[in-house]
């Protein structure tokens, strides 16, 4: 359905629905945008190095999202090195999972 087949209370639903699609990781300044760190946390470390992070007032989301980094990495090791052995290449659902592995 277009726009021109919506009524008003449709159309402030859907803005209000999809209002923060539109939140940017930058502020005016160019300083961490609060309301990005809400909606996305998640998000946050593609945009913002750690040191950027802490400053901004959020030291233990830093700290979250350096955890998370390291577990993925160790994770991503665990798998290339299972990968390397043959215990996985050919288990379903793991095309992609392990990248650029050649075996012995």
């Amino acid at each position: 359905m277009n726009i021109k087949g919506m009524n008003k209370a449709e159309r402030e639903r859907q803005s209000q629905n999809f209002a923060a699609d539109f939140v940017q990781p930058h502020d005016s300044k160019g300083n961490l945008n609060p309301d990005f760190v809400r909606l996305y946390p998640q998000h946050v470390d593609k945009y913002f190095s750690d040191e950027e992070i802490k400053r901004a007032g959020y030291p233990k989301l830093a700290q979250k999202l350096a955890t998370d980094r390291d577990n993925t990495e160790r994770m991503k090791a665990y798998m290339r090195e299972k990968f390397r052995r043959g215990a996985v290449a050919n288990a379903p659902g793991m095309k992609g999972v392990v990248d650029n592995v050649k075996r012995k």
